[in-house]
């Protein structure tokens, strides 16, 4: 009979602290807190993964200008695609925490992150057009001078030409 009595007592027991004590679904912090710290962690993972998904096509562009290739075909494009779908893809992830502060916060940390590396590899692209139009006036110049010619003017225009057609072959519409 004993043990019957103690089974019942624990029973009551754990009955009567399922009932009067909130389940762990219906958990909340008061004040609000929850809902802005699951907005914090949504929006400090979304951040994660774009500036994550980034570095791939940053680090292929940086290798693109230390093997000499100026502004591979579709690099403008790319970049700027990279800079708006990751935006994009951030706000498509946060858009249930829209209103909250960390959102924001976390927005403006990505576009910033973005402007720089992509800004970071479109600078690196442009000073390897530089140094290469540089070579090409100082051979032009040279060739000028070791000829007898003093036609150096067609010469600066001509590589001045070629340096503006790199710039706006390089140009990036995401950093204006």
């Amino acid at each position: 009979m004993r043990p019957l009595v103690l089974v019942a007592c624990a029973c009551t027991l754990v009955h009567g602290l399922t009932a009067t004590s909130p389940s762990a679904t219906a958990l909340a912090v008061r004040g609000g807190a929850g809902d802005d710290a699951a907005a914090a962690y949504a929006c400090e993972t979304a951040l994660a993964a774009e500036k994550a998904g980034a570095v791939p096509a940053v680090a292929r562009w940086r290798r693109d200008v230390d093997d000499g290739r100026l502004c591979p075909k579709g690099w403008s494009d790319e970049a700027s695609s990279l800079f708006s779908e990751a935006l994009k893809r951030f706000d498509a992830a946060t858009r249930k925490h829209w209103a909250s502060d960390n959102r924001g916060a976390a927005r403006a940390k990505l576009a910033a992150y973005l402007a720089a590396e992509v800004g970071a590899a479109h600078d690196d692209q442009l000073a390897a057009a530089a140094d290469r139009r540089l070579r090409q006036l100082r051979a032009a110049l040279a060739r000028t001078h070791a000829s007898g010619k003093r036609d150096d003017e067609a010469e600066l225009k001509a590589v001045e030409h070629a340096f503006d057609g790199d710039v706006a072959r390089c140009r990036v519409a995401a950093l204006e």
